[in-house]
């Protein structure tokens, strides 16, 4: 991609993702939140399937299964507790207290495999922690978080260990279409 493209691509993304947001808790008026998640699971599988049937080589990796029922069960999960997170919780903070999983991931990380973040994700956390702050009302001295922005926070935590359990399934086993890390 030329790097003047770039921007634009980014900009694309936020928007697609801001959208999903939106969509997801309007989708909540005509069917009920089992019916949101497997209907999103059910155009993922669409998806996945042509690139599992491309993939060459089987699997056959010791503790694959294992780990990837780890990395299943994070996400089913986070995204079953988010969908319900949406009935209990105003769009805007349901967007901004599940995407907090980006700064509980290096926090994960840390925690479960030790590793070491940056000053820079360090700083990214306290200020989320500071946003959850202002969200909750706990500034004005009266928390308002309801029971959909708790829960929310439980999807970040959720999505935060699947992709560090993802990470952890990619690095071990390699990619999902073509030759695998140990090929690499």
């Amino acid at each position: 991609m030329p790097t003047s493209l770039a921007p634009l691509a980014l900009l694309l993304a936020a928007a697609f993702w801001g959208f999903g947001n939106l969509s997801q808790k309007l989708v909540l008026a005509d069917i009920g939140p089992f019916s949101a998640v497997s209907l999103r699971c059910a155009i993922a599988a669409a998806v996945m399937i042509p690139l599992i049937l491309f993939e060459k080589k089987p699997v056959a990796d010791q503790g694959y299964w294992k780990s990837i029922l780890m990395v299943s069960g994070a996400f089913t999960a986070a995204i079953t507790i988010q969908q319900y997170a949406y009935l209990g919780a105003s769009v805007t903070n349901a967007s901004f207290l599940v995407n907090t999983c980006v700064v509980l991931t290096p926090l994960i990380a840390w925690l479960a495999l030790g590793q070491i973040a940056g000053r820079s994700e360090i700083a990214a956390t306290v200020i989320a922690i500071g946003g959850i702050f202002l969200i909750s009302g706990a500034s004005s001295g009266a928390p308002t978080m309801q029971y959909g922005d708790v829960a929310c926070l439980v999807a970040a935590l959720f999505y935060a260990i699947w992709m560090v359990a993802l990470g952890r399934h990619a690095a071990a086993h390699g990619r999902p279409v073509g030759p695998h890390a140990s090929s690499l």
